[in-house]
C-alpha cells in the first residue's frame, strides 16, 4: 500500500503540470472591473494563466481599454488587444507567442522573415542559407539579403542557422524568429588551418577522390524534394518576364543512372511588354536542364578523368563554409580547343571529401561555341551574342548524407539588328536568369513521379502555367524578391484577369542606338 502522504504529492504534481502547459485559447479569464492598457491586460493573463508571453513591443499600443463584462475567452481578449494587427496565437510548451503576420498568412501557419547582414558594415549578404540543423527545412537569402520561410504552427523550428561562404555561422532562436522580423549579423572569418590536417600537393586527387566517394557521401535511395523556382528576363535591366513554379522532385539515387523526375505542383507568371520582339528570343533553362546543374548527379567536363587534360587545376586555400573545413580548388579551361569549357572553383568538405559548392562560367573563348547551346530561338532580323553565362550549386549535410540545395545560373546576351535589316545599328542586353532552392525532403511514404507529367528538356515553365493565383502563394516557401522584382510582382497580382496584356499596361523597353 501506498502511504497517503505521497498519493496526495503526486495528485498537486499532475494538476500543476496540466494547469501550466494546458493550450486553450477558449479557457475563460476573468477581467478586472477598470480600463487597462493593452500591456496591462498582457501581464493579466500571465498571472492568470501563468503562460508566459513573447511578443514584440511594435504590436502592443498605447490604448487603454474597458470590456464591459466580467470575464471572457483568452482568443476574445486577444482579438479585442490586436483589432489594428494580424496576430497569430502559438503555444509551445508554457509559452504563448503572439506572432504579427501578414494578412495573407492562414492562421494554421507561421511566417519567420528578415535580413542577413554583414556585421562589420551592415551590408546585405546574399545567398546564405538560412535552415534548420540536420534537417531540409531552409531557403536562402536574395539580393537584399532578405528571407521568408512559412510552415505549419504544429512545426517546432526551435532555432535557424544562418551561414554563407566566408562568414561564420549564427544561430537564431524561435522566440526571436516569431516576434517579427529579425535582423541577422554574421562575422566575416579567417579560417586557420589545423595543424594536423595535411595541405593536399595534387588537387586532381582530392578530385578523384570526391569521384570515388559519391555513392557514400550523397544518398543511395531515392527521394522526393520540394522546391521553389524562379525564371526571370530582362531587357536593358527592366523586367519583361517572370515564371515562378513550386515543384516536386523525384530525386533519383547518385548511384545509379537513372534520371530526376521534376513536377510542376502550382506556378505563376506574368510580363511587361505586349508586342516585343524579344518573346521570340527564347534561351536554354526550365525546370528540366536546371536540374542538370546537379553536377554531382550529371557530371561536368571539369570533373569528367577523360577531360582533366583540358584543364588546369590549382590548390588555392583551406577555408570554412557553412562551419565545415574545406579546401578550394581553382580550375581554368585551356582556350583554343574545339569545344566549350568552365572556369571555377570547387570547395571540397576536408573531412568527407565531399562536393558542397560549385560557382563556374563558361571561359570567354567558349562563349561563341556554346551559342548554339544556350539560344533555342531568336527573332530572324537579331544576331545573338552571348557575353557570359555563370552558374552556382550547393549541397548541405544532413540526415547522414550531402543534399542538392540550392543551384542557380544567368545568361547574358546582346541582341543587334542584322546589316541590311530595318533599323539596322539597334541593339539590346538581354539577362536570363534562373533558380531554386530545397524547401523539403521526404525519404519515405511518397509515389514516383509519372514520366507522362514530369517536365521534359523542350518544356518551357512560361508556357506550362495555365494561370496565376496569388493566394496560392500564402502558406509557400519561397525566395523573397528584391525589390524592382518585387515591383513586377505587384503587377502580376494586378493584372491576373487579362493574360494577354501582360502585368503592365506599357511599351517594352527601347533598345539604345549604337
Amino acid at each position: 500500500m501506498i502511504p497517503a502522504g505521497k498519493i496526495w504529492l503526486l495528485l498537486i504534481f499532475t494538476f500543476s503540470f496540466s494547469k501550466s502547459w494546458s493550450q486553450d485559447l477558449s479557457q475563460y479569464i476573468q477581467l478586472p472591473p477598470q480600463e487597462l492598457s493593452v500591456e496591462q491586460y498582457l501581464y493579466h493573463i500571465e498571472e492568470y494563466t501563468k503562460y508566459r508571453l513573447n511578443y514584440s513591443s511594435t504590436i502592443v499600443d498605447n490604448r487603454r481599454i474597458a470590456i464591459m463584462s466580467d470575464s471572457i475567452t483568452l482568443k476574445e481578449l486577444l482579438d479585442t488587444l490586436f483589432t489594428e494587427h494580424n496576430v497569430h496565437y502559438i503555444f509551445r510548451g508554457d509559452r504563448l507567442f503572439l506572432s504579427p503576420q501578414p494578412d495573407e498568412i492562414e492562421q494554421n501557419f507561421v511566417r519567420v522573415s528578415g535580413n542577413v547582414i554583414n556585421e562589420r558594415n551592415d551590408k546585405p549578404i546574399a545567398f546564405a542559407t538560412v535552415y534548420k540543423q540536420g534537417e531540409s527545412f531552409g531557403t536562402i537569402t536574395n539580393h537584399e539579403g532578405a528571407f521568408e520561410l512559412i510552415f505549419p504552427v504544429s512545426y517546432s523550428i526551435d532555432s535557424l542557422t544562418v551561414s554563407c561562404l566566408g562568414y561564420g555561422q549564427r544561430t537564431v532562436y524561435e522566440t526571436e524568429l516569431l516576434k517579427g522580423p529579425v535582423t541577422v549579423g554574421i562575422k566575416p572569418i579567417r579560417f586557420q588551418i589545423e595543424e594536423l590536417i595535411i595541405r593536399p600537393q595534387d588537387p586532381l586527387y582530392l578530385i578523384k577522390r570526391m569521384l570515388d566517394k559519391k555513392a557514400e557521401n550523397y544518398g543511395t535511395e531515392p527521394s522526393m524534394l520540394t522546391a521553389f523556382f524562379r525564371e526571370s528576363s530582362t531587357q536593358n535591366d527592366q523586367y519583361i518576364s517572370l515564371s515562378e513554379a513550386v515543384v516536386d522532385i523525384y530525386k533519383a539515387p547518385y548511384n545509379n543512372a537513372q534520371r530526376d523526375l521534376v513536377k510542376m505542383r502550382k506556378g505563376r507568371r506574368g510580363t511587361n511588354t505586349n508586342k516585343s520582339e524579344f518573346l521570340n528570343l527564347k534561351v536554354e533553362g526550365g525546370l528540366y536542364y536546371n536540374m542538370q546543374l546537379d553536377i554531382i548527379k550529371y557530371g561536368i567536363s571539369f570533373l569528367d578523368p577523360e577531360l582533366f587534360d583540358s584543364y588546369t587545376y590549382q590548390f588555392k586555400k583551406q577555408t570554412e563554409y557553412n562551419s565545415r573545413s574545406v579546401y578550394i580548388i581553382e580550375f581554368h579551361y585551356k582556350e583554343n580547343q574545339p569545344y566549350f569549357g568552365y572556369n571555377g572553383q570547387l570547395f571540397i568538405d576536408v573531412k568527407t571529401l565531399a562536393l558542397v559548392h560549385c560557382s563556374f562560367s563558361l571561359s570567354p573563348g567558349s562563349l561563341g561555341y556554346a551559342q548554339r547551346m544556350l539560344v533555342v530561338k531568336s527573332p530572324v532580323a537579331y544576331r545573338i551574342n552571348p557575353k557570359y553565362a555563370d552558374y552556382m550549386v550547393e549541397y548541405r549535410y544532413y540526415n547522414g548524407h550531402w543534399n542538392l540545395n540550392h543551384a542557380r545560373s544567368e545568361l547574358g546576351l546582346k541582341a543587334r539588328k542584322k546589316f541590311g535589316s530595318k533599323n539596322k545599328g539597334f541593339s539590346c542586353q538581354f539577362t536570363t536568369s534562373s533558380e531554386f532552392v530545397i524547401t523539403g525532403k521526404s525519404e519515405e511514404g511518397f509515389d514516383k513521379i509519372k514520366y507522362r507529367d514530369a517536365s521534359k528538356p523542350k518544356d518551357i515553365l512560361y508556357e506550362q502555367i495555365a494561370g496565376s493565383d496569388p493566394d496560392y502563394w500564402s502558406n509557400e516557401t519561397v525566395i523573397i524578391p528584391e525589390e524592382p522584382l518585387l515591383e513586377t510582382i505587384r503587377k502580376l497580382r494586378l493584372n491576373l484577369d487579362d493574360d494577354e496584356q501582360g502585368m503592365a499596361k506599357k511599351q517594352p523597353a527601347e533598345c539604345e542606338t549604337e
